[in-house]
């Protein structure tokens, strides 16, 4: 089945296209206008990095989650690394 094919999937898939639409819009405004702006760009991390960081943080919270049913589930879904 097509993700558009259900009023919720059209519904949502307009939604990340004018999303991606309004971010590129804007980045671009702030392009042009940064040009004789002093100011601070943030850094965007790249989506490995931030893979990595999710990864680290939820191998954290499963060492130090207390032993029961939910988190012996958990661990079977997502083996710690």
């Amino acid at each position: 089945m097509q993700p558009t094919a259900t009023k919720e999937g059209l519904s949502l898939w307009i939604r990340f296209i004018f999303s991606a639409l309004v971010d590129a819009d804007f980045l671009d405004t702030e392009k042009f206008y940064g040009k004789d702006a002093d100011r601070i760009t943030i850094r965007r991390p790249e989506l490995t990095e931030l893979s990595s960081l999710i990864d680290q943080y939820i191998d954290d919270k499963g060492k130090n989650s207390v032993a029961g049913p939910i988190n012996a589930m958990r661990s079977r879904q997502r083996p710690l690394r």
